[in-house]
């Protein structure tokens, strides 16, 4: 939904204004989990990858709008598909965590959704 509404926004709008909006609503949406999630203190080393994850998002984030602007969806989903593997990946290497059945679901059906859309596309492509 997030690429849809950043393709149809007016070019008027510089991406950085775009990258700052989406990453204050997924900061304020992170805060309001803070009721019901149990948050440890934060130790130096954590609050370093915290800063470089942080860092690294906001570089991709702007640069994932920007393409999103000028490509077409279609082909920038699987970038976003390749996020998923790859945070779990990173996951379990840094801290030792393994996605739960819930989360191999949620991410199955996010990835068949965009193989299946992909593939639908392609064939109406081919009937034109």
């Amino acid at each position: 939904l997030r690429d849809l509404i950043t393709r149809r926004l007016a070019h008027g709008i510089p991406t950085r204004v775009v990258a700052m909006s989406t990453t204050v609503a997924t900061c304020l949406s992170g805060f309001a989990s803070v009721p019901f999630l149990p948050w440890p203190p934060l130790e130096l080393p954590l609050v370093g990858i915290l800063a470089g994850s942080a860092l690294i998002s906001g570089v991709a984030l702007f640069a994932y709008i920007g393409a999103s602007r000028l490509g077409e969806i279609s082909f920038l989903a699987p970038i976003r598909y390749l996020s998923l593997p790859t945070a779990g990946l990173l996951g379990f290497l840094i801290w030792g965590d393994l996605p739960d059945r819930f989360a191999l679901l949620g991410t199955a059906l996010i990835v068949g959704s965009g193989v299946l859309i992909f593939y639908r596309e392609q064939r109406l492509a081919r009937r034109r």
